[in-house]
């Protein structure tokens, strides 16, 4: 096969000897890429060395590399096509070579070198005699020797020299000095010769190292590679004489390969020191400026540049660009860089006078500093300058200045992720906060491979309702589709269905991108109602974060400018920061201006800041930061810029973006320019100071820019700066036909261009704010709003035609664009009223997006356009616009708990009204905006109204006799109804209006618990009755369950339990799930009674999961409180208990929500004390009076019930019995006479088994006092009541608590009560129960003298105690068997020996009626 000759690439492999060959950028590269891999081959097994260069081969022709051999004759006329590709195993062997062979760093060896490695040879290789003695060695190869042996023992330092000699090669440096040849022995002259011959022949010269890689022409990409290694060993020369106080020339400079560069350093001579005197600077500088000279020309001076006389040229007197000299005319004939040719003339012409003009070297350290710039940055300060364009303009780099620490803390803040969840970053408007984030963020996501999104909140607020949060998930959501597997998919699928519910189809309308990812998600229509939107907006996108970022890699979210962040938005980023500190797999940055610090914004930062984020404080630049900007804009040493860099830092006070815009108008008004031949950036520091035109204010400096821009950008920025911080392009498509045709994109092209604007996808955005700003400010106010009008009535066409708004963000441009000109630039009617629509149906749509307070803002503009309408037309029932738009926002000011707006609005619908239905709910956002505000009394005043306007009567008192009568008859009924026949009744044919009436009783019934609670059965009563008599609606379920909760007071626990069953299997039925979760907390009240109280702590945590979906926080609240709660008592872990408790205590101080917070801290610390005792910190939880001073009746209860289970389980504290209990409190709620509860219900298991407690206290003191038997026998008789109503939960205690009463009067027949107490724990799986039923039962042995049976129950409490966690019960249990059985040894035994044929745990069939028996 004929191989096809190829034109070689400058990364090809050339094979060959030669010149040309050796310098070809391809074997440069390929030398240094062996290299590299050498100590692998040489450190393997021989019959790896061929795989590692086959590997060699394989890697670098993947990479496009081939390797090419040579062939010439008068077939190939073609000089560029006498090249052909070699095989395989001819490339592997060219490798194989290369790894075999010594590392070189240049063609030739020194003569010098190559003499003394061929004496050392023929001496090594000669028998020692006379005429190869040392002796006979001449001065001359004396100094080579010494020569060759320094350069193994000398390495460059910048403090001086530092000699690293072995032992030998001392010897050997001693044995080589003047005067001592006279003392060699024979040994001595055979370690002379030895070592001769072991010397490194791969020292060479600078001066060789020249002559052998110099490519004698400048141009080309070989030269442009040797100006790069020959700048490297500059800098290494001029290190040496930075370090080294004495003269040398090129002569005396030798290379020793030292890795990958080779190492400078001098031959051993004897050193001619500067004298006495300090150094001479000047010498310096003129000695490196001709061994540059000779380095960079390729030229020996002494032939070629100096003089006929041998002396230096005449120095320039006024500027270096006059030199003219025979210097500068070989340097100005050599293809060099400008900038390399300025500092060869500086050096070389250096004297005192050329020093002291500007740009001329005034140091070693100044020239090192030059050189360094030209190896970091050679396209900046080594290259020639081009810059195109008839007015040249300065181009600013696009890199960040002075922010390397910043970068590096932010670095170690994403990795420290068990300690931060993230960052805030803060600083002053134009400080580069923005810029050093993105940076810094994308560059850490590329590095670790996570994902990193960002949205940046805009000054104008949102362009439509969660855009800015709808954009970061979307983007997040777009990307996981990608990325991950169908497997992944599904899977995620299946988790978020399971997290939201209903409220998975309100998240698909929200995040377009999941349409793909839950093909099942409906996107049409509404989502499932919601109590409060925004709460459960919030923990809709807290729910899709925390299930996506289990699917995908670490994941960093960025929010910038969150100053200008909307309070919807707000809220939902708290609740991300907050509730997603456990999820290490988000990292979370914030940035906001210092300066522009509102009052609310101050108050969410405190909020923000009590989690484990760091705060990072962008400062202005310094002087060294703002000098390296200029001097990498004007491609100067920053040395020549730092006068000009202190003026513009004085003058923009080192504000990133202000620094940048002055150096842009300084170019553009000419005081900054390019010299020509050869250009370079110049300027006049005089002028600059004396300029009195130049704004100090970065807005104004925008704005002098912008005035030089052409018509058609000016009004293309105008128009872009109307319509806000960030446009999509197709609006500007819409607007380019009105304006005619104009092309809009084009310009919108050339802006950006021009920095103004910047491409974002489908948008286009501003750089900065306050170039958004300065566009504005560009244009009058009446021209703004003739802007504003013209362009909303043209983006409005067609929108009130759609159902829902196609483009949502389009339609609240133009909605805003109107409401920016304001109703006066409007005199038509017919706008005004089709203005007012727009923003009704603006404001609706915000609030379907949970976005109230712009929604409020919207129809508050609607009001401002129908009130500018006639009167008659205002209120006319044609268009009933006005109305609607006052209702809405009035409903919207009620849920913003805007009392002010509420009242104020109220009053206008109430006065105009005609209808009826407008009236009742503006009745009813009254009532929820004083229940809100705690003004009880006038929200049942308002109630009252209500039901009256209704025609319904005011709720009777407890004691009523028509209500007791009315309260039998409704209890038959349902007990005589089936449940089928319930859930099939048919919807009300008044839904709407039985709805409302039932929220109005609903929230009647809230009101009247703490200011009337013997009005509440009454309201329960009649919410069942509608529902029975007119059929389901949306609160039935709510109804049924506050009925099943008075039965549960009646003591109709059968029927309390059917009916809280019932009110769950109906709420599918009755489309209420925005109420699950409060029928839940209900319902599960009522499941004590009947199911495991571990069954019931799952059911609470359904409610708390619903309330989250729905928006129900209060009832999400308090099922988590319940269900914390029935784990206590249920014996939960301990530890699990008292984390989750300070987690929701955490989350409800960091909300600022003081409901309930007093329950969740008596249960917290009660949790606290069980674990660590009573004497240790209590992790800044209150005290127990604290607590007990600030609690109402209710919470009086619970407090009660803790302390008695504090007392029976860890203190044994038999004191200062209290004069009221549980019961006394719980009494009133039981059954009279009249068969109605007399009070509120508090059947509620922490009471309810307080009371337990309560009575084992009692059953203690009973010989005290005939009240506190009296205490005892009415606690037993409740316990026994409960074990026969719910013995699952209460058989056992009533058990143990009939052991201890038995263990009185018949001690005997006591012990089989402790051992069935025992039993019953076990089989309902109630550690704690069974810890204290052992624990009872091994000091009842104890007393009985039994030690065997005491020491293993005993024991076996101790061990249930730690399964359950309580580590301060067993200390203190630890302590009492000490002092039970002393020192004496206690062997474990087993407590099932002794429990036989004592299970079986039925209760006996008498009443039991007193302590005595």
């Amino acid at each position: 096969m004929t191989l096809a000759a190829v034109s070689p690439t400058r990364h090809d492999v050339l094979l060959g000897r030669g010149h040309t060959t050796k310098t070809h950028p391809g074997n440069v590269q390929f030398r240094r890429y062996v290299d590299e891999r050498r100590a692998n081959f040489l450190s393997a097994r021989k019959h790896m060395k061929r795989i590692i260069a086959q590997g060699i081969v394989d890697e670098m022709k993947s990479k496009g590399i081939r390797f090419l051999v040579e062939k010439t004759g008068d077939v190939m006329p073609d000089e560029k096509l006498r090249w052909f590709e070699v095989d395989y195993e001819k490339a592997v062997d060219k490798v194989m070579h290369r790894l075999r062979a010594v590392k070189d760093i240049s063609r030739s060896q020194s003569q010098t070198s190559a003499a003394a490695a061929a004496a050392a040879a023929a001496t090594a290789s000669a028998p020692p005699t006379s005429s190869t003695s040392p002796a006979a060695i001449s001065c001359e190869r004396r100094d080579d020797l010494l020569e060759q042996l320094e350069a193994h023992t000398i390495v460059p330092n910048v403090k001086g020299p530092t000699r690293t000699e072995s032992p030998d090669s001392l010897e050997i440096s001693s044995l080589l000095k003047p005067g001592t040849a006279s003392q060699w022995d024979g040994e001595e002259s055979e370690k002379l010769v030895q070592f001769m011959s072991s010397l490194d022949t791969r020292v060479v010269s600078l001066r060789d190292w020249i002559v052998a890689n110099h490519p004698g022409s400048m141009s080309g990409g070989t030269a442009n590679h040797y100006i790069k290694d020959a700048i490297r060993l500059a800098i290494k020369v001029a290190e040496l004489c930075l370090a080294n106080f004495c003269e040398f020339d090129i002569d005396r400079l030798l290379l020793t390969p030292d890795g990958d560069e080779p190492r400078v350093h001098l031959a051993h001579t004897a050193d001619r020191p500067w004298a006495s005197t300090p150094r001479d600077e000047m010498k310096c500088l003129t000695m490196l400026g001709y061994i540059f000279l000779e380095m960079f020309t390729g030229r020996v001076s002494s032939d070629a540049i100096i003089s006929e006389q041998g002396k230096s040229p005449k120095p320039p007197s006024y500027q270096l660009d006059a030199f003219d000299n025979r210097i500068g005319c070989v340097l100005d004939s050599e293809d060099l860089p400008f900038r390399l040719r300025f500092l060869l003339k500086c050096l070389v012409q250096c004297t005192d006078d050329t020093r002291a003009i500007n740009g001329a070297y005034r140091s070693v350290g100044d020239v090192l500093e030059d050189l360094r710039l030209m190896n970091s940055n050679p396209s900046c300060y080594l290259e020639d300058l081009y810059v195109t364009g008839t007015v040249p303009i300065v181009s600013l780099p696009d890199k960040l200045y002075g922010r390397d620490g910043v970068i590096l803390k932010m670095a170690s803040l994403y990795n420290d992720s068990d300690n931060c969840r993230g960052l805030i970053c803060q600083g002053k408007a134009g400080v580069g906060k923005s810029a050093l984030l993105t940076a810094a963020l994308s560059s850490l996501a590329v590095q670790t491979g996570s994902y990193f999104f960002m949205t940046k909140f805009n000054q104008q607020g949102p362009l439509s309702p969660l855009t800015n949060i709808v954009t970061i998930f979307d983007s997040l959501v777009d990307s996981f589709s990608k990325d991950s597997t169908t497997t992944q998919l599904t899977s995620f699928a299946d988790a978020i269905n399971d997290k939201l519910g209903l409220q998975v189809s309100f998240l698909a309308q929200l995040v377009p991108s999941l349409s793909g990812v839950l093909p099942h998600a409906s996107t049409t229509g509404l989502a499932a109602a919601c109590i409060d939107r925004a709460a459960s907006v919030n923990f809709i996108f807290l729910s899709l974060l925390e299930t996506i970022s289990c699917y995908t890699p670490r994941i960093i979210l960025l929010f910038d400018d969150v100053q200008f962040a909307d309070v919807n938005s707000r809220a939902i980023m708290t609740s991300l920061l907050l509730d997603s500190t456990t999820n290490s797999r988000v990292f979370f940055a914030c940035s906001l201006r210092d300066d522009e610090v509102s009052n609310d914004l101050a108050a969410w930062l405190a909020v923000i800041r009590q989690c484990p984020f760091e705060q990072i404080q962008v400062e202005p630049l310094e002087l060294d930061d703002v000098n390296m900007m200029v001097s990498e804009t004007l491609h100067t040493p920053p040395r020549l810029t730092r006068q000009l860099s202190s003026i513009l830092l004085s003058k923009t006070r080192g504000n990133a973006l202000f620094l940048r815009e002055m150096l842009l108008q300084l170019s553009m008004s000419g005081l900054i320019y390019l010299k020509l031949n050869p250009s370079r950036w110049a300027w006049s520091i005089e002028k600059i100071l004396m300029d009195a035109e130049m704004p100090n204010d970065v807005v104004m400096l925008l704005v002098r820019e912008m005035q030089s821009l052409s018509d058609d950008q000016l009004l293309c920025l105008k128009i872009a700066s109307c319509l806000g911080s960030v446009t999509k392009y197709s609006i500007f498509d819409v607007l380019s036909a009105e304006l005619g045709g104009v092309d809009l994109r084009a310009t919108l092209s050339q802006l950006t261009a021009k920095g103004f604007l910047i491409e974002d996808g489908e948008r286009v955005r501003f750089s900065h704010d306050k170039v958004h700003q300065a566009a504005y400010l560009m244009m009058s106010r009446g021209q703004q709003i003739e802007f504003h009008k013209r362009f909303g009535l043209a983006l409005s066409i067609n929108a009130l035609g759609r159902v829902e708004p196609a483009d949502d963000e389009t339609f609240f441009i133009a909605v805003n664009q109107i409401n920016a000109a304001g109703p006066e630039s409007l005199p038509d009617p017919q706008h005004l009223e089709l203005m007012a629509k727009l923003n009704l149906k603006a404001g609706r749509r915000s609030n379907e997006l949970s976005d109230h307070s712009s929604a409020l803002r919207l129809f508050e503009c609607g009001i401002g356009f129908v009130d500018c309408l006639p009167v008659d037309m205002k209120w006319s029932d044609k268009t009933k616009t006005a109305l609607q738009l006052y209702v809405s926002a009035v409903e919207t000011a009620c849920t913003l708990n805007d009392a002010e707006t509420v009242s104020r609005l109220s009053d206008e619908v109430i006065k105009h009204s005609s209808s009826e239905e407008d009236k009742l709910k503006c009745f009813y956002s009254i009532m929820t905006s004083l229940t809100m505000t705690g003004k009880h009394l006038e929200a049942r005043e308002v109630a009252y109204s209500i039901l009256s306007r209704m025609g319904e009567n005011h709720p009777r008192e407890l004691g009523d006799e028509q209500h007791k009568k009315d309260v039998a008859r409704m209890v038959w009924r349902v007990s005589s109804i089936t449940d089928d026949a319930i859930f099939a009744m048919k919807e009300s044919n008044q839904a709407s209006r039985d709805e409302f009436l039932l929220g109005v009783l609903s929230k009647l019934w809230y009101n009247l618990n703490l200011i009337s609670p013997n009005y509440m059965a009454d309201v329960n009563l009649r919410m069942l009755e509608i529902t029975l008599e007119n059929g389901i609606c949306p609160m039935s379920p709510t109804a049924i369950v506050r009925f099943a909760a008075s039965c549960l007071s009646l003591g109709k626990y059968k029927l309390a339990y059917r009916l809280s069953k019932l009110s769950l299997r109906i709420i599918e039925r009755a489309n209420a799930n925005q109420h699950t979760s409060s029928i839940i907390l209900w319902a599960g009240h009522c499941s004590i009674v009947s199911e495991p109280i571990q069954s019931v702590a799952e059911t609470h945590m359904l409610g708390f999961r619903a309330g989250q979906q729905a928006g129900d926080v209060e009832s999400a609240t308090l099922n988590q409180l319940q269900s914390l709660t029935d784990k206590f008592l249920s014996g939960g872990s301990l530890e699990r208990c008292r984390a989750e408790a300070l987690e929701c205590l955490k989350r409800l101080t960091q909300r600022k929500q003081s409901y309930m917070k007093d329950r969740f801290n008596a249960y917290a610390l009660l949790v606290f004390e069980f674990i660590h005792g009573t004497d240790r910190s209590t992790e800044n939880l209150p005290t127990w009076d604290r607590l007990l001073n600030s609690a109402n009746d209710d919470f009086q209860l619970f407090l009660k019930a803790c302390k008695y289970m504090r007392r029976i389980f860890l203190t044994k504290d038999f004191s200062n019995t209290p004069k009221d209990g549980l019961l006394d409190g719980m009494r009133t709620d039981q059954v009279k006479k009249g068969g109605a509860p007399a009070k509120t219900n508090k059947f509620r298991p922490m009471i309810i088994y307080g009371t337990f407690h309560e009575t084992l206290f009692f059953l203690q003191l009973i010989d005290q006092s005939p009240m506190l038997k009296k205490r005892a026998d009415e606690g037993m008789e409740f316990v026994r009541e409960l074990s026969e109503i719910s013995p699952v939960n209460f058989t056992n205690k009533y058990l143990l608590l009939e052991g201890v009463r038995l263990e009185r009067i018949d001690p005997d027949q006591s012990e089989t009560y402790y051992l069935k107490s025992i039993h019953s724990s076990r089989v309902q799986k109630t550690i704690n129960d069974e810890a204290l039923c052992s624990e009872l039962a091994g000091k009842y042995f104890f007393r009985r003298g039994d030690m065997v049976k005491s020491k293993a129950f005993l024991l076996h409490a101790i061990q249930c105690y730690e399964q359950w966690g309580a580590s301060a019960i067993v200390a203190r249990m630890n302590s009492e068997l000490m002092n039970m059985f002393g020192l004496e040894k206690v062997e474990p035994v087993s407590v099932d020996i002794f429990m036989k044929g004592f299970v079986d745990d039925k209760l006996p069939n008498k009443k039991r009626t007193s302590s005595n028996g």
